[in-house]
């Protein structure tokens, strides 16, 4: 009897610790994230194929991709957050917000991709005159809040309407880019709108070199002071950050670093406030303040770490050699209509990138504020940043704010330093027109980016919250009910 005893016993504990095993808490020291690009680095990248199916090697990349921290990202950016969300060492999500998880508002084909006009987030800059100086207010009017109710404008001042956040319909007509905002608003203040950017290639972009992003400006003096063309009026600048860096990320270019870049977007679109950035305070409470972090350095690495994973766009040659021809033609126009004056095709060791990363005037029909303030000097609001081409053809809609359906009403809605480029675009016969938008098709978002409802096995990571030691305990008295049962059957045919 009592070698049975044992016997049960043993029965009983096999399935608990195999689940125990299968579900042990990693504790993982938080790792900087601090890339320092080389200027040419020497190490190739692995992506693991959990992450990415295809698992490219990128020489370019500063920092191995450390599969681990990436799949631990990769939960983070799908998590649904809430109020005192378990996750969270705060208060969780917001108290004001625009979404309630990474990959609600970047989702188009896979995970990591741009998002639709109905993602589009509202901002705002107004000036007005208190104690007798204009003082000028510039943030994020939140669709959603804990506290029930959404952010006005007159939440600023009682001088300003009860407006919210609206549709770009609401703010002016999509296709009229010359149309002033139909909001009632004073005349020194504007009402804007950002359309949710892509991610694929995040962390090549991140590994290029300051250096790289002034040589353009570099090149285009030398050619206009030896008698090289136009490119003088296309020349831009580049975005200063605040600290050491030139910004490179985000439609202002208002970040240097891609984990700036990412902790910007938890505090000020999901209101979680983490090291680094303060969430989002309402406009109608600006004295309710968050007591901790939501989210530690750790967990702000391993979202830092999975959006470097995320695989760069590719350039797709269609195999039909009469399209392919045509696409060939279209490449060759894109550079002489002038498209790759800002639209570089090489910024440093990235090849395909169609970026140069730069500010440049768009014209007063494309003005916008920058509501994230952190470059020591503030753009204009008709510079924007030459946003990269790659993955072009899978990003619509176009602009900041996503006001052109296609490629064609993008490049004809240029203005400023791209005007003579869209003009020389309006100006060409419908067939080099069809030709240039043929070659942009080619350039699409990467076969290998995950599907945003995919649940691969092994994807999920205990190191990305505390909860995983309830979800293992629960796991393992469950395993232990099942040894039970199976000890009791063998207890009952030892008796026959």
């Amino acid at each position: 009897m009592r070698t049975l005893v044992i016997f049960t016993v043993l029965v009983a504990l096999i399935p608990a610790a195999v689940i125990a095993r299968v579900y042990t808490i990693q504790i993982c020291e938080p790792i900087p994230w601090d890339p320092a690009p080389p200027a040419k680095p020497k190490r190739a990248v692995h992506v693991d194929p959990v992450v990415t199916e295809a698992a490219p090697v990128y020489p370019e990349l500063a920092r191995p991709i450390e599969p681990a921290m990436a799949r631990a990202g990769e939960e983070l950016f799908r998590h649904e957050w809430t109020p005192h969300d378990p996750l969270a060492n705060g208060d969780g999500l917001g108290p004001v917000y625009n979404a309630t998880s990474c990959v609600a508002c970047h989702f188009q084909n896979g995970i990591g991709g741009s998002g639709g006009l109905a993602e589009n987030v509202t901002t705002f800059a107004i000036q007005l005159n208190e104690w007798r100086s204009p003082v000028t207010h510039q943030g994020i009017l939140h669709t959603h809040s804990i506290l029930g109710r959404p952010e006005y404008l007159n939440d600023i001042s009682v001088k300003l309407p009860m407006i919210g956040s609206q549709s770009l319909n609401q703010l002016g007509s999509p296709a009229g880019a010359a149309e002033a905002s139909r909001s009632p608003i004073p005349e020194d203040g504007t009402i804007s709108q950002r359309n949710s950017i892509a991610l694929f290639g995040a962390g090549l972009i991140d590994s290029i070199p300051d250096a790289a992003l002034l040589a353009p400006a570099r090149r285009a003096r030398e050619e206009e002071e030896y008698g090289g063309g136009d490119r003088l009026r296309v020349l831009g600048r580049v975005s200063r950050v605040a600290g050491s860096r030139l910004g490179r990320f985000g439609w202002k270019a208002q970040s240097g670093r891609l984990a700036d870049f990412v902790r910007m977007a938890c505090a000020s679109e999901l209101g979680l406030d983490n090291p680094g950035h303060r969430q989002a305070v309402p406009l109608f409470d600006s004295q309710l303040k968050p007591k901790r972090n939501d989210l530690t350095d750790l967990q702000c690495n391993q979202m830092t770490m999975f959006v470097a994973s995320l695989p760069r766009p590719e350039e797709r040659i269609p195999a039909d050699p009469a399209a392919a021809a045509e696409a060939a033609s279209g490449k060759k126009l894109f550079r002489a209509m002038g498209c790759a004056n800002c639209h570089v095709r090489r910024l440093g060791d990235v090849d395909g990138l169609y970026s140069d990363l730069r500010l440049h005037g768009m014209g007063e029909a494309l003005a916008g504020e920058s509501s994230y303030l952190e470059t020591s000097e503030t753009p204009k609001a008709t510079e924007w940043r030459t946003p990269p081409l790659w993955g072009v053809a899978d990003s619509a809609p176009y602009l900041h704010d996503g006001r052109a359906p296609t490629l064609a009403a993008a490049i004809k809605m240029h203005g400023g330093e791209g005007r003579e480029a869209k003009v020389r675009f309006e100006q060409a016969s419908a067939s080099e027109q069809r030709q240039l938008l043929a070659f942009l098709h080619t350039l699409r978002a990467p076969r290998s980016a995950k599907p945003v409802f995919s649940r691969e096995p092994g994807l999920s990571d205990p190191s990305v919250g505390q909860t995983s030691r309830g979800d293992a305990a629960t796991l393992i008295l469950l395993g232990s009910g099942f040894g039970l049962v199976l000890s009791g059957l063998a207890i009952r045919s030892h008796r026959r």
